[in-house]
């Protein structure tokens, strides 16, 4: 999966780089960057997916687990199993977790 996005990412930065040869208006570069963030989200999205289909922990956490806001979360009053994560929070555990793989699984 890192090999994949690197590969892309290297699409993506030698296509920019190409239309910034050809003297683009910001239009085009805005265009260009739209489509690239785009394609961004939907590469997360399926990696997403395949690290919860692989049982990676915090990639298949329930909907109703995760708070709708900053400011629900904050209000932690009930019991501790009844507690959320905040999309933040999850967002952390995510990266900390592809960190770890990153490490054990190198090369």
């Amino acid at each position: 999966m890192i090999a994949d996005q690197h590969e892309h990412e290297l699409i993506w930065w030698g296509g920019r780089k190409a239309l910034m040869n050809q003297s683009p208006t910001e239009e085009q570069l805005k265009a260009y960057d739209k489509k690239v963030y785009r394609a961004q989200v939907e590469m997360n999205a399926v990696m997403s997916g395949q690290l919860k289909g692989l049982g990676v922990p915090f990639f298949g956490v329930k909907p109703h687990l995760i708070a709708d806001s900053e400011s629900a979360a904050s209000s932690r009053s009930v019991s501790a199993s009844k507690a959320k994560l905040t999309q933040n929070e999850l967002l952390k555990l995510q990266r900390r977790m592809v960190e770890y793989l990153e490490d054990m699984y190198k090369d």
